[in-house]
């Protein structure tokens, strides 16, 4: 597997008997085994969010691989909360903040940055005027009214 240096990493190789026993300790759903693969939906703590996981057999051994489920994919409680993506990239973890919302969302790698911002701006702005983003009634700003404010923010909007 390359890394962003450009220089090979080493990839972790299991048996079938390992790679069988990690995931179904991981499923949460939709396990499933073929003759060169082993594919199920687990969270995975790495991204922050639910995916599909595979074990696929290559040269001889067993390569886990993994990428994002798609919003089509998603049952409820599986979803990318905006509230996650918040805390990655008030966390520092930019990456992950602008891979979830891009998932999310479906847009582009420059509009998702400028959407995490304007979503900071507006809790932080929330904050400061109510001490909260609830906005003082006492319940959090829904994910659906963050998104909209993220893409299309209203300075003179209440939070």
């Amino acid at each position: 597997m390359a890394s962003d240096s450009g220089k090979d990493e080493p990839v972790e190789r299991f048996t079938r008997d390992q790679a069988v026993q990690i995931a179904l300790a991981e499923a949460k759903r939709g396990y499933s085994e073929q003759h060169d693969r082993i594919s199920y939906i687990a969270y995975t703590p790495e991204v922050l969010a639910f995916c599909l996981c595979e074990f696929v057999s290559h040269e001889g051994a067993w390569i886990k691989t993994f990428r994002l489920l798609t919003p089509s994919e998603w049952l409820p409680g599986e979803e990318i909360r905006d509230e996650t993506i918040l805390d990655a990239a008030g966390s520092g973890d930019r990456v992950s903040a602008v891979r979830l919302y891009r998932s999310k969302h479906g847009v582009g790698l420059q509009e998702a940055p400028v959407a995490i911002q304007r979503l900071l701006w507006k809790v932080a702005r929330c904050r400061l005027t109510h001490g909260s983003v609830s906005g003082g009634s006492g319940g959090a700003v829904r994910d659906s009214e963050r998104t909209r404010d993220a893409v299309h923010p209203d300075p003179s909007e209440s939070c």
